[in-house]
Formats: C-alpha cells, structure tokens, sequence
C-alpha cells in the first residue's frame, strides 16, 4: 500500500503530520465548550396564558381547549397536554422528531394567537423548550432586609450583571415579592361616590401617564414639548383628581387608601429555614460550563463590595463541580487504561520500540479526533468522553494486528523496512474488515433519530473518528517507528526485560498449547462441543428473568426532592407548616450541608404544594448513599399526617421532582369514571413491591364559592353578566391602574378591596355592584351557591385524564415492578372511550428500547454485509455473525455478578459488542482462507490459523478487556453511566470473543467437508 511505503520510507513526513494532528487537536480541545450532554433539541413547544381570578374549569374552556382545537390543525403534531389551573392554562405540545421545530412554534402561534380570547386573560405566551436550559448554578442571597427589597436589589445589581458574561442565557431571581402600589377603596365608599371600581382604575390610568405635545421652532433650535403626569412618589396618586357624576370633584387621597406593598403572598422561599431569594443561572447552548463557573466566581468578588451591608451570596449548588469531575474521571480512566494496555503490550512484545509503536496510536487518535469534534461543534461532555474512553482497548486492536505480522516476517528473516511493509499489507484486509465492522455498528448510532440519536450521537461520531484517526496510525505511525525503534529479532533479551516479562511468556505458551488441544478437540468433536454451546446458551438466557429494566442509570450527585402535596383546601400557612417539620427533620443529619425550601407559586402548583431540595456532603465516604437515605427518610414520612410525600434523588439525566419513573394516565370524557379508574390503578400499585409514593394528580374538594346569574333581573337592569364579573373580580384580584416608575423600573398599580372585606364569604356576597339605577348588593344579582372543584384539569389528545405515578424502591427496577404489575393493571375492566397511557421509565422504556433494538438489528444486518464482502463470502459472514449469540455466556452472568440493570446505556454497550466480538472470527477465517488458497488442506489451515493468529488475537482481546477496567470498577462522578457498557462490553467480549476461537474453527471444518462432499 501507498501509505504504508510512504510512512516507512519517509519516516520526517510522517512524524510531522503526527505532531500537527497533535497541535491542531490541543487548539481544538482548549476552545471547545464543556457540558453535562450533549445539545439536544427536543421537538416541545409550550403555550401559556393567564386568566387572573378564573378556576380550573373556566380556564379549561375558555382557554385550554380553544388552544388545543386550534394547535390540532398544526401539521407534525404527535401529542398535545393540557394543564387547566386557578388562573391559568398551559398546553404542551409535542411534535414528530422529523419536524422543523421552529417552523412549527411559528405555526403554533399564528393559530394561537388568531384565537379571541375571554376579557381579563392575557396574551399567550409560546416557547420552545429546551433540555439544555437547566440551572449549572444556584446561589442565596442572605440578608435581613425584607425579601422585597433583597429581590430588587438581586435583580438589578446582581442577575444583570452575571448575564452581561458571554455564555451566560439567563439568571431568573426566585423568592421575595414584586412591589406594587394597592389602592385600597371601600365598596361603601365608591357606592356613596356613585363610583364602579373599573371607572375608577381608569380615571387613574388617564391621570397617572406622560404624554408627548410635539415640537416648536425656537430660533436655530427645536424643542420638544411633553405633559407629564406620572407621579414621582406613590404618595402623589392620592392627590390625583377624580370627576364624579354629579360633576363634582374629589381626591383619590380622600376616597381610597393609598399603599407601596408588595403582591398577596402566595408563594414562599426559604434557606436553611429562613427567608431568602435565590438565583439560578443557565447557560447558552454549548457554553464552556466550567469556564463559565469560574467567570460568575471572579464577577461575584466584584459585586458584592457594593452591595448593602450585610448582603452575601453563597453558592449552594455548583454542576460545573460535578460535570468536571466527571469529565475528569473518565480522562482518568482513559490515562489509566492506556498505562494497562502499554504495561501488557510490553509483557506481550518484550521490545519497548514495538510497545512504543502500539502505545502511540493512542493519543494520536484520540488527541486527533478533538479536531473533527470541533469542527462539527461537539462539547467536551460524559457522552463525547465515554466515547474516547471506550476507544482506548478497540483502538489499539488494529496496530497490535499490525504490529505482530510485522514482527512475524521479522522472524522470517526479513529486514526491518520490508518487514513493516510485507507485514502492515499483508493483515491490512483484516484490519480493514475490524474497522469497517466497528463503522457498520457506529453508524447506525449516530443517526439514530429522538431523544436518545441526540444524545448519543456525539458519542457514536466521536468513536468513528477516533477509528479512522487511528486507522491512518496502524499503517503510518505504526510500520514507522517498528522499522526504526523496533530492536532486533533473534538477539538476546535484556535482563530486566527478561526478568519482568519472563512469567507472561511461560503463562502465554502454555496458555497458546491449551488453544490449540482445544480448537483440534472442538474439531474433532462438534456434536459435543454444539450440544454443550447450546446448553450454555439456553441457561444464560433463563438468567435473563433476573435482570431488572430501567430507562437511565441511577446517580448519587448527592441532592435529594422532598415533594408534598396536601389536601385542596390547605392555605399557604398550613402547607408552610407542614415543609417546617420536615425541615426540622432534615437538618438534624450531620452529612446534611444545607436545604431550601419552596412552597406554591410554581406554574403547575398552588399553595396546598411544596418542595424542600436537600444537599449533602460532597464527599460520599462521609455519609450513606443517597439511595439508602431516601428510602430512610421515606420510611419516616409515611407517618406524615394528610399529607403526600415523594421523595426522590436529584440526577443531572433528569429525573427527581415531579418526573417520577412509574406514570400511568387514565384518559376519557367523565371525570368520574377518571377518577374510580385511577383508584383501581392506585391500588393495584400499592400492591406491588417496589412501589413508593404513590399519588394521583386528581385532587377533588377545593371549597368555591359559585355566583349563578340571574338572567331576568340583570336584563331589567341592562347589565350583562361579563361586567359583574369584571367588577367583582377587580374587586378581588386588583383591578390595573396603570403603573408606577422609578429609577427606570416599573411596578403595577392596583385598586381592590381592602383586606378586612376579604376575610369573609358573606361579607364578599353582599358587596354593592355599580347597575344603572344605582348600586346593588351581588346577592340581588347573582344566587349564591356553595359548592367543590377539581384544584387542577389535566388533558391529553383534548380528553381529560387523570395520571397516577410513583416513585421505585431501593434495589429495584422498574422493569420488575411493571412484571408484576402490568397484569394486574390488565385485569381493570375500561368502559368504550377510556385507555391507559404509560409515561415517565416506562414510555421511555418502550419507545427507547425499541429504537435501540431497531439500532441493533441495523448493525448486525450492516456488519453480516460488511463481512460478506470483505470475505467475499456469504456463507463465512453467516458462520461470523452466528458467534453472536455466544456474547450472552458472558454478559448476563457478568450482569448478575454486578447486579446491573439494562439501561439505554448496557443496551449501547451491546450494540457496540457486534462490532467487537466478530473481529476475532474475521482474523481467523482471512488467514484460513489465505493457507487454503495457497494449498493447504482446509483442516491443516484453520488450525494454523488458529495458532497464528492466536497471539494477535490474545492481546488484542486482552489489552481492550484490561482497558475496560478502570471504567467498570469506577466509583467516581460519572460512573454510572460508563460503567453499565463496561461491564457488558467486558461480558460479551469473554463470552463471545473468547468462545468465537473454538466454535469457528468447528463451523469452517464443517463447512468446507459439505463443500467437498466428505
């Protein structure tokens, strides 16, 4: 081959292309961003309006299901939910992967936003949501200012300031009140002053603004005129004047109470048990997160020398911390492993030029494939690095396959140069075929579509080039530094190297002579031999009923969610009282280092809900796993009174919180029916071990108080039943004003009702509404009725549901759990209309798992084609590719002994294995075929094929298992992920690498007897 000759015979040339791959790949890896995961670009458009003061059932149909009817004629549309609460409604959509995600929120909101909505609601609000807009850092702001006055200042001298960085999205303060200026009017009074509360807002709006008066020529000069209005101190509204019917006129100072406040609290924050506000910064796609960690630090130190005095900011939680380190660790993995396969490639080849020669394939590829990453825009991220790391043992397969031949036509007495050429071309078709097998598994990978393609893409494309990167060394690096630093072949040994590489010879000689008495048995014998596979194989899958399923691996980041819900009818002191004893229970633990608390005032939450976010040391040899410490606590809040606890582990791969890994929805027209189906689904999961904390998101028994109007009496009076409302509802919620401005912020004025009319039903009931003939009490216009609702309406496909999930215990799985469960879940009878949808682990599980065994099929039917025509035989690609089904002898026992679960992570480590384990069967049947062609008898050959090719493959095998290590046995940040395809990869290498030396030798025999009739 030309490369081959070339790098031999220009050995200059060649170490400069080296040394500038090396200096282009460390540019590229300094300026590439750092990230958790990779960019993914999830196909989720959300719309949100507000409609202060409605219920969950008016902003259903008014809000909700005029969203979701016009969204529906949107092409690309797969799923739309919808979320009815008090005072707003949400509907998520989600849309095909193949979909223009930008092109559809532009359709979505041209439907949307063409809709008439009620009066009082405000415009929608559609966004794209985005995985990747997830806080990297959360910091405190101590201080005993009122929270208030702390949330202004965060905001304005802190939250601005950090998003001035470049690489910084947002910092969105949490905690504290917004200020707003209440005018404060006593229904009596505006009855006496013949006043309605919306005339008066109005009458404050038309007085309390700027307005320009145009321009006049003064001499050379133009000078702009402008009436000004707006007043410079709250006090000021009171003495703005107000034109009564009677033509009169009147102070507001002298008819409301005029008041510089903060909102109704309906939200709480809390730090360590005390007020605080909260600041949560996310970065910009692809932003170097750890670089960006260090800039917020060095800005910190300089915003806080001009803050109050007093004032402190205190990062409570740092990712950049935890991405690092798992970077790091799996950097040190990699380093680890290379210093493995150098230490046995030195035991195996006994010269320190031949290891030198394999060893430096190694960062030469991977240092080369920063290149490419960079160009294509990759971050330096757990699945990009996993994928350099799970390269380091496959990488040096090629040059060791290389390097032997090399050193075989050595010992035949050729010399140095023509030993690197003869031996580099003549294994170069086994080479290629390794590679092109590891490409065919690849491949299907990086274009595997949803979430997963996403996520995994970067580490499919990083291993494909890292393989061609170290394709190019094999035949240039490789053959070079062999020629020239490669010793002398017939020479005596040094003493330490005989010394220390003396016992590995014995170990492997006598290990090459139990092969060979092995492969000649198994082709003696291969009834036996096939009886004793298939027995094997048969009792390997029956372990597989063992092995538990989940959809992400679980991950001790050391955060936990304490999520509560009480009944409908708790008001924000009760539920705030009930997050205090929990508080209080917490903080006794001495590897508790802090918490925070939040109660109401999330999007999908009302004041009967709240969280307490709990973090512990960092290091995890001070304290219990975070596993058993959940299912510690779970136990003691049990006993919770009137109270729903979930508790679950915090994890950078999603999950904790509200997304439990056990979700199922029952989805129909009544609710009724909703509601007694989700009982018989509740209570065939309390039955089934594993299950914890389970909840449904139906919750009934919210007190309402509901006006029904009386049609014939407002239609004497010429009023309609939208203008009591409005009134009322300005009276309760605060009827706009206008604003107030200072120091170029703005605040909302607001006339209501003062606090002592809202503290009583009946009180409310009887409040004068403004009618043409004169004020009447809201009793004399509406029927007063008492009555209960739902706190929320949940939707799906524009049918309610009712979804009931749950949490899964210590040392369980949920493909256990829905083993168990799923019958019973079968045996609920469902009236015509009703269905049960499976969300959360167990969606993913289903579409995901599916998706990776489509992946999977695609590799194995793209590698049976690659051999085929590297063999030039379909035959030898079947007798290939039936070793496959051996790697199961190896992973599911090497999955028991661990007690590892499937995940999408083991199930790429199985993907990635097609690849691997038929190499060693191509290795054999290429030089078999070669010894036939040349006039061998096909039992003589297969035999010597065996024999020499045992070492390449030995060390090969050996040197990727012993790579493997450091990242299967990993403890550190990280591990979790890594270590699942390990262990699986390390299994299927033992079962059907291993297994493949003695079953294709059996086969080819067989074969070739068939062929020639004996």
């Amino acid at each position: 081959m030309w490369l081959i000759r070339s790098s031999v015979r220009r050995p200059v040339l060649t170490t400069v292309i080296t040394l500038i791959l090396i200096l282009l790949g460390t540019y590229s890896y300094l300026h590439m961003g750092v990230a958790f995961l990779p960019k993914m670009d999830i196909p989720v458009v959300m719309v949100r309006a507000e409609y202060e003061g409605a219920g969950p059932a008016e902003t259903e149909s008014t809000l909700v299901k005029p969203f979701e009817d016009a969204i529906a004629r949107v092409e690309g549309v797969k799923t739309i939910r919808g979320f009815a609460r008090d005072g707003s409604g949400v509907v998520v959509i989600e849309l095909e992967n193949d979909v223009d995600n930008t092109q559809a929120a532009m359709d979505i909101a041209t439907q949307v936003r063409a809709l008439t909505l009620p009066d009082g609601a405000k415009d929608p609000s559609i966004v794209k949501f985005d995985i990747n807009a997830r806080a990297f850092m959360t910091m405190v702001v101590i201080s005993d200012l009122p929270t208030s006055q702390v949330r202004d200042i965060t905001e304005e001298q802190v939250a601005k300031r950090l998003t001035q960085i470049f690489g910084m999205a947002t910092a969105e303060v949490i905690g504290g009140l917004d200020r707003q200026i209440h005018v404060e009017v006593d229904p009596l009074s505006l009855k006496a002053h013949d006043l309605s509360i919306t005339r008066l807002g109005e009458m404050i709006k038309r007085s309390n603004r700027n307005e320009p008066a145009g321009q006049i020529a003064a001499g050379a000069k133009e000078v702009s005129l402008r009436f000004t209005g707006e007043v410079e101190n709250p006090s000021l509204l009171g003495k703005i004047p107000l034109t009564l019917a009677n033509g009169s006129g009147i102070a507001l100072g002298d008819l409301a109470e005029i008041k510089d406040t903060v909102e109704e609290e309906r939200r709480l924050s809390r730090f360590n048990g005390k007020p605080a506000v909260t600041l949560d910064l996310v970065a910009r796609p692809n932003a170097n997160v750890v670089a960006l960690a260090r800039q917020v630090y060095q800005e910190l130190e300089r915003i806080e020398p001009s803050l109050p005095e007093g004032m402190k900011l205190d990062v409570i939680f740092d990712n950049s911390v935890y991405i690092n380190d798992a970077i790091r660790n799996v950097i040190s993995d990699m380093l680890m492993a290379t210093l493995l396969t150098a230490v046995v490639l030195y035991f195996s080849l006994q010269r320190f030029g031949a290891t030198l020669a394999a060893v430096l394939t190694l960062p030469t590829s991977l240092i080369a494939t920063f290149i490419v990453q960079f160009l294509y825009g990759f971050t330096i991220n757990m699945m990009s690095s996993i994928g350099l790391a799970i390269s380091v043992g496959v990488l040096v397969d090629n040059a060791i396959l290389v390097l032997e031949n090399i050193y075989r036509y050595r010992e035949m007495g050729y010399d140095a140069f023509e030993s690197a050429e003869r031996g580099s071309a003549e294994i170069a078709v086994a080479v290629l075929a390794s590679v092109s097998t590891n490409l065919g598994v690849f491949i299907p990978i990086a274009f595997m579509g949803g979430m997963l393609g996403q996520m995994f893409n970067e580490f499919a494309l990083t291993v494909v080039f890292t393989t061609l990167v170290s394709l190019y060394s094999a035949f240039s690096l490789t053959p070079m530094v062999t020629a020239y630093l490669g010793g002398k072949v017939g020479e005596p040994l040094p003493l330490f190297t005989r010394v220390t590489t003396g016992w590995w010879q014995v170990f492997f000689e006598e290990l090459k002579g139990l092969h060979i008495a092995l492969c000649k048995k198994c082709i003696r014998h291969p009834l036996i031999t096939t009886i004793v596979v298939v027995a094997l194989c048969f009792g390997a899958f029956k372990g597989l009923s063992f092995i538990g399923f989940n959809f992400m691996p679980r991950e001790d980041e050391g955060r936990i969610n304490i999520d509560i819900e009480l009944s409908s009818t708790a008001s924000l002191k009760n539920t705030d009282e009930v997050l205090q004893s929990i508080e209080d229970y917490v903080k006794q633990f001495e590897y508790v280092r802090f918490y925070r608390s939040r109660v109401g005032g999330g999007r999908m939450s009302g004041t009967n809900s709240g969280s307490v976010y709990v973090y512990l040391t960092v290091d995890k040899r001070k304290r219990p796993s975070v596993f058993s410490i959940v299912a510690e606590w779970r136990n003691h809040f049990a006993s919770l009174p009137d109270a729903d606890v979930a508790i679950s582990s915090a994890s950078s791969m999603g999950g904790g919180g509200n997304n439990k890994p056990i979700s199922i929805s029952i989805i129909g027209t009544e609710t009724g029916e909703l509601n007694r189906i989700a009982e018989a689904v509740m209570a065939a999961m309390r039955n089934t071990r594993g299950v914890m904390d389970v909840q449904s998101d139906w919750k009934m028994g919210r007190e309402e108080i509901r006006f029904y109007p009386n049609y014939r009496r407002l239609a004497k009076l010429g009023l309609s039943f939208g203008e009591v409302a409005t009134e009322v509802n300005g009276y309760l919620t605060g009827y706009e004003a206008g604003k107030y401005r200072e120091a170029g912020e703005e605040y909302d004025i607001l006339v209501k009702l003062p606090r002592s009319w809202t503290k009583s039903v009946h009180k409310m009931t009887g409040v004068p509404v403004r009618t043409p003939v004169g004020f009447l009490p809201l009793d004399d216009l509406m029927e007063v009725r008492p009555g209960t609702g739902p706190t929320a309406i949940n939707r799906e496909d524009r049918q309610r549901k009712v979804t009931v999930d749950a949490n899964t215990g210590q040392g369980i799985s949920v493909g256990e759990i829905m083993r168990e469960l799923q019958p019973k879940l079968d045996s609920i009878e469902l009236p015509s209309g009703y269905r049960l949808n499976y969300g959360g682990d167990i969606r993913n599980i289903n579409e995901n798992y599916g998706t990776m065994l489509t992946v999977l099929g695609l590799a194995v039917g793209i590698t049976f084609l690659m051999v085929a025509g590297l063999l030039e035989s379909w035959i030898f690609s079947i007798i290939v590719m039936a070793t496959l089904p051996l790697s199961a002898l190896g992973v599911i026992p090497m999955m028991l002994v661990t007690n590892s679960n499937f995940t999408v992570f083991a199930l790429l480590g199985i993907v990635m294995m097609v690849g691997i384990t038929v190499n060693n069967a191509i290795v054999i049947l290429d030089y078999a075929e070669m010894r036939r062609r040349a006039g061998a008898h096909y039992r003589r050959a297969i035999v010597e094929a065996c024999r020499t090719r045992f070492r390449p493959i030995f060390m090969a095998t050996f040197t990727t298992l012993v790579a493997l290590v450091p990242m299967m046995v990993s403890s550190g940040e990280g591990s979790q992920l890594k270590g699942p395809m390990a262990i699986v990869m390390t299994g299927g290498l033992i079962g059907g690498g291993v297994l493949a030396l003695y079953i294709i030798p059996m086969v080819y025999n067989i074969v070739w007897r068939l062929r020639l009739g004996k």
